[in-house]
Order: C-alpha cells, then structure tokens, then sequence
C-alpha cells in the first residue's frame, strides 16, 4: 500500500471495508475493498484527535483470507479512484453458498493460519510511511473491516551529512515472532497475545538507505505493549554507529493499538566499528562510574590510560581509581611497553594458587575493544598467541557492573593458548549477556576452566574449538549457573558434551 497522507499520524487506525462478490467455481474469485480511515489521537496527547484521509491500494498488494478450512491470497488491482480494488484469486474457494465466516489478513505472508500472524525481526524503512504494517478482519457476511493489529514507534533523528542503512531496537521484551491473534474470529477488534509468542527476539532491525540532511522520521510497528531498556543502534553507510541506550531505569514508552509514540534523537555520534585496532575500553552507562586496575609486585604488570579515544596516553599508577563523570565517557588500558603476563599460578594435589592482576569496577560499564592491549601496548592488534600460563586469569572475576555493549564486542583474538590462559576469567560477572569470540581451535589445559562460572545472564557463546573440548579440565564449569537458555554456536565438526562442561542444559547449539 502507499499512503495519501500529510502526516503520518493520519496511517494509524485504518478501517478497509472489504466486500467480495459470490462466484461460480470455474470463475476467478474476486473481492472488492474499500479502504477508509478512521481517526486516532497521539498517545501523549489523549485530547488530540487527528483527521484520517484516504488510504491507496497499489498494484500487486495482496490480502490472505481463511475460511471455513481452506485460505487464499487475493492480489489487487486498483481502481481510478486508488482507495478502491478489485482483488482477485486463481483459487475460487470462496463460493457465497458453500462458506460462512472470512478472516482475512494483510500482508498475505503475515498469516500462516487463520488465529495467528507473524510480526517479522526485520522491517523495511519506507519514506514518511510504513511498509506491510499488519492488519485483520472477520465477517460473516460479504463486507470485511480491517484494522490495525499494532502500534508504531516513530523516532524522529536530528542529524546532517549522514545516511543511515539500518536501526537496530532492542527492548526488555519479546517484539517480533508469531503472535496467536485474539478474537481473530470474532466481531470484536483483534488484538495480539503478546504472552503467546514463538521465535520471538527483543530485537528488531529496519532496513534502510536513508540520506539525513536536518531530520528525518522512522517508524518500527510493534505489538501494544510498555517497553523499558530501549537500545537503539544506528549504523550509517560508512559503517559508523551511534549506540543510544539503553534508556535508564524507570524510562518506558508505551505502544498501543493503532497509535504511536515517538521519540526525538538529537544527541547522536557516529563512531568506527570496533576492530582488533582498539585497545581495551570501559564505557560508563552511568554518571560517575569507577575503574581501577592492580598488580600485585610479583606480577609488576605497568599500564597507560586514555580518556580521549587514544589521542593521548597517561603512564598509570596501579590501584588509582579513574572516575568517568558521564554517561557514554571511556577508558582505555594499554601495557606501558610489555607485560608477558597478567597472573601466575602453581598447581598442587589439584588445588590451584593463583596471583593474579584484576580490573574492579564501581558502578555499570560495558567492556569491549581488544584485550591484548593489556600485553603490548604497540603491537597487540596482529597479537593472537598466548605464551605464558595464567595470562588473564580472574582478571575481571566478581565484576558484576560489566555489561555487554550491543555493536561493540570484547575481543579475545588469541588463536594459540596457554594452559590456565582464561582461568576463572569473568567468573561472577553476572551482568554479561554475551562472551567475546573464542577463535582458537585447539584448547590446552584448565584454558576456560570456571571462565563464565556464575554469569547468570549469559546466554550466548561463539567458540571454534574442534580438539581438546573437556580434556584436563579445558572446559571444566566453564558455562556452570549461566542463563537457563541460551546458545553455543560451534564448530560443525566439533563434538560437545552436555552440562556444564559443554552444551548447559536448557541450551541449544547451532554449527557455525
């Protein structure tokens, strides 16, 4: 469908009035609609009521209507007038005398069955408009009312010289997936069961290819719901992103049927993607947040800090506490020259004592960039071999305030291991929900032993580890009081126990 409209508050609470005259079974079954609107207010305005205008049917759009057993897509032709089409089938099932009730959906690809409809995890930006925004009607006679089976999300981005290719939104809750429809056979207005949902995410993706030259309106359609956490990642075509969120506690935006809400974006930068360039970094996601990093002298690790984006570097005096005093501020840890090793350890009767340096964090940050930094700080970007036992064992062990970063990841490139290398590495880190990439193929003793014991919100796991997988003690705990589900994405040619020396239970795993 395209839309007459002058603004896009007028898309919302459409009614399609749709009558469709009996046939023989030899004849084309045809359907005629007539489209109208009817008028909403802004959710943030209840008083405010806005004027509906007419609707356009385009050429090739097509509704899927179920009866009686049997279902059908209609294609449309439009007529003069654009707000009228005759809607055709090769499938004549819909003989007046032979069916009684019609439930009818658009799209036609939304509907697999007649009492549940499919919102999808990618949505096409469409200009000023929206693309495929779901809709549903019942009738026992020949004359069908749609309406709208969503809400809609409107950011409106304040931004000049960038063009913007996609726009992830991740809320606390599931907002795509195949929703069961409520009263889908029935006069009453139907809605979606947002408790009955399947493959659902929290995460949906817009597609776009949009040039921002002031300000320009994007639109998500959601299921009616209160939304807390909102993340927004926006990459651009030169494949910069700008990471908004999430939105801090107690923040909600509210989605109701047929209405939208919108959200203003004036504060955005675009930065490079993280690679194996960018040395460790902690981001605060609060005011004020705190890091500190110490040796013991038996380690006598040296580091140097930055606070500007690595523009310049300041020699660190271990155990100092660095303050970011805002949200979205950072730093970043570098080796002054080198340090072969972050801990160390001995192994006695099966009991393990470890020295080890380690990073205490006060209040919420993300973590990502590469972790090699920590051992040289000139030439860790190519590093991806592990010499020393212990390398960075506990190093963030009980930091529970680490958080995943949505586009930004923790890299962990080293390809060849050390025995204990990761040992007990982010045990207790019950904020992280996603591990950083474990490339390397072939595991040495006791190397991810304990390393995500007790993150109780990780839930998924990329490891290309094809030898050595629960041998001497490789992956022993390693995934032991994580989430209850989740996902290991592996090797295909890698074989993994179940439990919490492989695969957890409740976990699924998928070959890469």
């Amino acid at each position: 469908m395209r839309s007459n409209l002058k603004t896009f508050a007028t898309l919302f609470a459409l009614v399609g009035l749709v009558s469709f005259t009996s046939c023989k079974k030899e004849e084309k079954a045809q359907a005629t609609f007539t489209a109208t609107m009817e008028n909403c207010s802004d959710i943030h305005n209840a008083k405010t009521v806005l004027n509906g205008t007419a609707l356009e049917w385009v050429s090739g759009d097509q509704v899927k209507i179920f009866s009686d057993g049997a279902a059908a897509v209609f294609t449309a032709t439009p007529q003069s007038d654009a707000t009228t089409a005759i809607f055709t089938t090769t499938d004549p099932i819909f003989d007046a005398e032979e069916h009684t009730g019609f439930i009818a959906y658009y799209p036609a690809g939304a509907a697999d069955s007649p009492n549940s409809v499919t919102i999808p995890a990618t949505q096409q930006s469409v200009d000023g408009s929206l693309r495929g925004f779901p809709m549903h009607a019942y009738s026992t006679s020949n004359t069908l009312e749609f309406t709208n089976l969503c809400g809609v999300l409107k950011l409106h981005l304040q931004k000049t010289g960038v063009t913007v290719t996609s726009i992830a939104l991740t809320t606390d809750q599931t907002i795509n997936g195949t929703y069961q429809v409520d009263n889908y056979n029935s006069t009453e207005t139907a809605t979606l069961n947002t408790t009955s949902v399947t493959n659902g995410t929290t995460t949906t993706t817009m597609v776009c290819n949009q040039s921002i030259n002031d300000a320009h309106d994007f639109y998500f359609y959601l299921p009616a719901g209160t939304y807390s956490g909102l993340t927004l990642v926006i990459t651009a075509s030169d494949g910069s992103m700008c990471t908004l969120g999430p939105a801090p506690q107690g923040n909600t935006v509210v989605i109701e049927r047929s209405k939208y809400s919108t959200i203003t974006l004036t504060d955005m930068n675009f930065e490079a993607p993280v690679t194996e360039a960018n040395p460790l970094t902690f981001e605060a996601r609060r005011a004020n947040s705190r890091i500190s990093f110490s040796s013991p002298s038996a380690i006598g690790a040296t580091m140097q800090y930055s606070t500007d984006g690595g523009a310049s570097w300041q020699n660190y005096t271990n155990g100092t506490t660095i303050t970011l005093p805002n949200v979205g501020d950072k730093v970043s840890f570098r080796a002054a020259s080198t340090n072969p090793t972050l801990a160390s350890g001995t192994t006695t009767s099966g009991f393990s004592l470890i020295t080890n340096s380690k990073f205490s964090v006060n209040d919420e940050c993300f973590l990502y960039g590469n972790i090699m930094s920590l051992l040289d700080g000139t030439n860790y970007e190519t590093a991806t071999t592990l010499t020393e036992s212990y390398t960075f064992a506990g190093l963030f062990q009980d930091a529970s305030s680490l958080h995943s970063h949505p586009t930004k990841p923790l890299l962990l490139p080293a390809t060849t291991l050390a025995d204990n290398c990761y040992r007990e590495m982010f045990s207790g880190c019950n904020s992280l929900t996603t591990a950083p990439v474990l490339p390397a193929t072939s595991l040495t003793d006791n190397c991810y032993y304990r390393m995500f014991y007790a993150c109780r919100n990780l839930n998924s796991i990329t490891c290309y580890a094809t030898s050595g997988i629960n041998t001497d003690n490789s992956t022993s705990n390693w995934l032991r009081n994580v989430a209850s589900s989740g996902t290991l994405y592996k090797a295909a040619s890698a074989s993994w126990p179940t439990g919490n020396n492989g695969v957890p239970s409740g976990w699924t795993a998928v070959n890469l």
